[in-house]
This record gives C-alpha cells, structure tokens and sequence, in this order.
C-alpha cells in the first residue's frame, strides 16, 4: 500500500488587505483557515479562483496568516 502524503500551505499577509489573494500550487482546492497577526481566528469568505488560487475577502482590512491545506 502506497503513503499518501498531504500539501499545504501558509500565506503571510504582511500588508493590512480586505481581499487577500493567495497564489498557493498545491494543485487542489485546500481548505483555508484565517487568523489575524495575533493569531485570532478571522470569519472571511474563500473563493476558489481555480485550482492553485483562492481569494479570501474580510470584514475589514487585516493583515495575518492564511492556512491552507
């Protein structure tokens, strides 16, 4: 039986953005969590652009982490 072995990804948003676009390569639609610069948990809506690019749009214009596996 063969490992699979799963991607993932974490994008640094070091500019306070509303819109974060992440360019990620993972070949595949991840799941996004979203946490501000002090690691709290952020509500944001994802879209998956294609299957390397989601666009994650906030509330306010926030800077923090994106992780997405």
């Amino acid at each position: 039986m063969a490992e699979v072995t799963d991607k993932s990804f974490i994008h640094k948003q070091t500019a306070p953005l509303a819109q974060w676009v992440i360019l990620h390569e993972l070949e595949k639609y991840p799941a996004v969590s979203v946490v501000d610069a002090f690691k709290n948990k952020i509500d944001s809506e994802v879209i998956y652009t294609n299957i390397n690019t989601v666009t994650v749009n906030l509330a306010k214009a926030t800077s923090g982490y994106a992780y997405l596996n």
